[in-house]
């Protein structure tokens, strides 16, 4: 184990002097749908995440590159403990203003689904992972004899004509210090090995193929604030050139902006760690929550360049209404989206998302 551990360490040294380090190219995590490798500490910052649904944070906690169209509050509640939180969404509804521009017709698919499910200790077994401009599903499987222990992580996206394609499936081969220092990747037919080095404030990770050819490179910054560890760049290293990205943070601990060559996010957030405003590379939203903590309004201007979009769809009105649970948390939300005719706004499209929980002490 000792001498298999120190080859792999020698690996991941010996492939920084080969790895390329061109200018930089677009693989920022929303610049592209295609799969392939990608920093695996973040997956597994997402699976040992220690939310708890509880209203102070969340398994999933929002991001500002994420969809436009993803509930900000999707993943998270009012007030309650779950153990497990199904959100449904429409066929095409991450998509819409892309299909609807495009013409594309999603009548007759079937919704997507993202959940949340955790065991009795509070591990997650399932979460959704965001992902090259996706939502990827992870499954995690852990250890028999140790729990603490993470086996496999499974991901397949939901919202594609063929979810198990282009899937990953990561196998945890070594652990070293309690830390996975060996994994074996399958993506759809191809096969990656991984070699993770733990530093201080770092982490560097090499993707191989089975020849021990070096792939890709990335190396993850973290600092502690505030007593948490907090990731701060992401260094991305491929044949494809070099992408930094860098995250910054408002005194609440939420993401408050993500530099990148490419795409630019920026999001301000009420006291109670709402985002309020958001920027993002085609436009810019506000979104307005009433005092109870609910989402009632989101108005926004699309900025870039989207042509093929009509003027009176580059302005954005959305009234929300609800159905709660007994909890207060709601299990249905009606988006009716509000368009500019004639110098009025009149009412168009309604679009019905749900959630289904169940609470921890149920």
């Amino acid at each position: 184990m000792k001498s298999r551990y120190l080859l792999v360490v020698y690996l991941l040294f010996a492939a920084l002097s080969f790895l390329p380090g061109q200018e930089a190219a677009s693989t920022d995590s929303t610049a592209s749908d295609q799969p392939g490798p990608f920093p695996l500490s973040l997956l597994l910052d997402a699976a040992l995440s220690a939310g708890s649904f509880d209203g102070s944070t969340d398994d999933t906690p929002w991001r500002p590159d994420w969809p436009a169209a993803m509930p900000p509050d999707g993943f998270s509640l009012i007030s309650g403990e779950a153990l497990s939180l199904t959100l449904t969404l429409p066929a095409g509804f991450l998509d819409a203003a892309t299909d609807e521009a495009s013409g594309k017709d999603t009548d007759g698919e079937a919704a997507v689904e993202y959940r949340i499910i955790r065991n009795s200790l509070g591990r997650l077994l399932k979460f959704p992972f965001f992902l090259n401009g996706s939502f990827y599903q992870a499954r995690v499987s852990l250890d028999a004899a140790d729990p603490e222990l993470i086996r496999k992580i499974t991901l397949n996206n939901p919202a594609a004509s063929d979810p198990g394609e282009n899937s990953y499936e990561f196998e945890f081969l070594e652990y070293r210090q309690d830390k996975p220092s060996l994994v074996r990747v399958k993506l759809g037919e191809t096969w990656y090995f991984v070699a993770t080095e733990y530093l201080e404030r770092r982490v560097n990770e090499i993707w191989y193929d089975p020849e021990g050819l070096a792939q890709a490179f990335f190396s993850l910054e973290y600092r502690e604030t505030e007593g948490k560890k907090r990731l701060f760049s992401i260094d991305s290293r491929s044949d494809e050139g070099q992408t930094i990205l860098v995250y910054e943070y408002n005194s609440g601990g939420r993401i408050s902006g993500i530099s990148a060559p490419v795409a630019p996010y920026a999001a301000l957030y009420t006291a109670a760690a709402q985002v309020r405003y958001w920027e993002r590379p085609e436009g810019n939203y506000t979104l307005q929550w009433d005092e109870k903590g609910y989402l009632v309004r989101l108005t926004g201007v699309l900025t870039g360049d989207s042509p093929e979009l009509p003027k009176e769809l580059r302005q954005l009105d959305i009234r929300y209404d609800y159905t709660l649970d007994e909890r207060g948390n709601w299990t249905e939300r009606r988006e009716i989206s509000f368009v500019r005719q004639f110098g009025r706004l009149v009412p168009g499209s309604e679009t019905v998302i749900h959630r289904t929980i169940s609470y921890r002490d149920k």
